[in-house]
Order: C-alpha cells, then structure tokens, then sequence
C-alpha cells in the first residue's frame, strides 16, 4: 500500500452556511492511503456505513481509523449538502472531545471520511450495557460519568465557540475510546449560528429542542437543551421517550415533566450532589432564554465533580475502575442473546400432530 502524506486542497473560511459544490476545501487523501475492513461494520446510518480500516501515513505508518464510506450524491442534492457540512466542520474544528478527522478519499463512487477509531463504542450503547450488567454504577460508575459529561460540555462550548450549532446532540452521537474519553461525532446537521434566519428542523426527536419542534429560529441554546436530556439519560439510567420518561406530546405543547426528570436522576445516581439535577433542569427548560449557556454547564459540572470528589473522599473520577467501555457496551448483546433464547425456550414447539392437523 502507497504511503501518502495529506494535503490542503485550498484554504477558504469555514462556513458550513455557504457550501461549495466542489469537495476543494477540505484535506484530500490518496485513495491508496486507505484499507477497509468491510468485515468490520461499526455502524449503519440511512447515507452512509462506517467500517473499521487503516491510514497510511509517511509519518505514522498504517494507523487504526474509522472510515465512513457513501456513494458520492448528486452536487444538487440534500445529501450532497450533509456530506459538504460534516467534511467543513470536521476539517474546521480540533478538540480533544470533537471526533480527529484525518482528510477524504474518493474514489469514482464513493467518498471515505477518515477519523479517528473510537473503540468504546457510543455512549448510549455503554448505558445499555451497564443496566445489561445488573450492576450499572459498578460498570460505569458516578464519578466516571460526571466527567464524561463535563468532556461533553467542554466539545459543545469549542463548538460554540467558534459559532457552530450540532444540532443533533445525543447519545448515540457521543463515541468513546477505551480511556472513557467521548468525543462529539456526527456534524452532518451542523451549522453556522445566524440570529438572523430560521434553521431546518433536523435532529432526533426526543433531544428536539421546543423552539426546533415548533419551527423558529433558534441557536445554540438548542443544543444545550439536547445536552440537558443527554445528561438525563446519563444519570437516571432511563432512554427519553420510552417508558413515559421525558415524554412529549402537541397536546402539553411538548414540555417536560420537570419533576418526573428530577426524581429519575436522584433515584438513579443517588450519590451526585444536590447541584447536578438542578443544572440538568437548567439545560431542558422549555424557553431558551431560562437556559443556561455552555460554558455556564461546563463551569458548574466542574464544581459538581470537584463537590462530588470532597465527598469521596478526595477520590478522582474512575479511579480504580478497570473496565474499558467496549467491554461495558457488550453486555447489552449479551444481555440481547440471553433474551433471545429465554424466550426462544419459552416457545412451545409445534408438534408433528399439529402440523399435521393445520
């Protein structure tokens, strides 16, 4: 395989607003730099597959990578657009908790978007796996996910920053490496701030803003909403919208029940500070202007994590905890399988008489 170095196919401003047709602004790879693994199929989304591969580099070698091959879409068309932003944002931004993007590669049919490899797998896959457990604060205990929580604030607030809205903030959007390091992925949806115009409604339901449900204008507020029901999935151990927990109707004019999700957070993480559910409600209050800024969250989910560490003894976030997210995240399919055959010995089999007798 041909080692290639990445180059700048052109330098232009960062304006996922105004999107050229032509893929010339972002790092371009030789197509030989590449390998996938198609054996190893990381996950399916409605345009696109992500696999496991490799990179090759003159300066690293052959490297671990994610890559996120789609057929390449007509210049004219939505999914032309969502492929342009993601490249614009990714190559745009660099942040300890935004996924690293290494450059494109295209081939006559496709286009190979290269990132880093987060073995953790998502975080929504990592909560399954640890109520799978049966024992969920040992698999991924508080003080773990409180610092996974300020990491995601600390990846909104540079995206803030830098006046970019994600606008698709969940929990299957958060991916982890073996360390319990998340990274913000996913920016197909992202856009330049404008105070000026509506956005489209995009995103997933059950992390939707209000003002995004209904149609206006919103900000970057909308993804501090999306990050309060993050946070509310985190430490109440429960999935928005299943079970009745965080649901929404037209009929309440899609607002939450404040104490519903209040009580879930206390019964779920019993040992967080008083402070943690107050700033969760803080993020998910239905005006945007009752809500808190990023860099507000970030702020006080240090002095959350710093309350809960004097309580603790003095103790660090994960100290102590040997098990890696991959790991965690497993129990799910194998609390999956378990399920499948329970239920499988539970069926009666239908016997030769019946048969014969339908």
């Amino acid at each position: 395989m041909a080692a290639a170095s990445p180059t700048r196919a052109g330098p232009g401003e960062m304006d996922p607003e105004r999107l050229p047709d032509e893929m010339s602004e972002v790092t371009v790879l030789s197509f030989d730099a590449i390998s996938i693994d198609e054996t190893k199929l990381l996950g399916k989304g409605a345009f696109s597959s992500v696999y496991e591969g490799t990179l090759t580099t003159a300066s690293a070698g052959p490297i671990p990578v994610a890559i996120k091959k789609m057929r390449i879409p007509a210049a004219v068309s939505k999914d032309h657009k969502y492929l342009q932003t993601e490249l614009r944002v990714l190559s745009g931004l660099t942040h300890r908790n935004l996924v690293k993007y290494f450059g494109l590669a295209k081939d006559d049919t496709h286009a190979f978007i290269v990132t880093e490899l987060m073995r953790g797998g998502d975080l929504r896959a990592v909560l399954e796996g640890a109520i799978a457990s049966g024992d969920p604060e040992a698999a991924f205990p508080t003080g773990l996910r409180l610092k996974v929580a300020q990491d995601i604030a600390a990846g909104i607030d540079y995206m803030h920053n830098n006046e970019i809205v994600h606008r698709d903030i969940k929990t299957e959007n958060v991916l982890m490496d073996e360390d319990w390091r998340p990274v913000l992925a996913d920016y197909g949806f992202a856009r330049k701030v404008s105070a000026k115009k509506n956005m489209t409604i995009v995103g997933t339901d059950e992390f939707m803003a209000p003002e995004v449900i209904w149609g206006e204008a919103y900000d970057e507020r909308a993804d501090v909403f999306s990050f309060g029901v993050v946070m509310a999935e985190l430490f109440s151990w429960k999935r928005a919208g299943e079970d009745g927990f965080m649901t929404r109707t037209p009929r309440g004019k899609f607002r939450l029940d404040r104490d519903q999700v209040s009580s879930a957070i206390r019964e779920g993480t019993p040992d967080a500070p008083e402070r943690l559910a107050e700033l969760i409600l803080e993020c998910l209050a239905y005006e945007p202007d009752d809500r808190v800024e990023s860099a507000d969250a970030l702020a006080t989910l240090g002095e959350v994590l710093e309350e809960w560490s004097e309580t603790h003894g003095g103790a660090e976030a994960g100290a102590g905890h040997s098990r890696r997210p991959s790991s965690v995240a497993r129990e799910r399919k194998a609390g999956d399988a378990s399920a499948e055959a329970a239920a499988a010995a539970s069926t009666p089999e239908a016997s030769p008489e019946a048969e014969e007798e339908g």
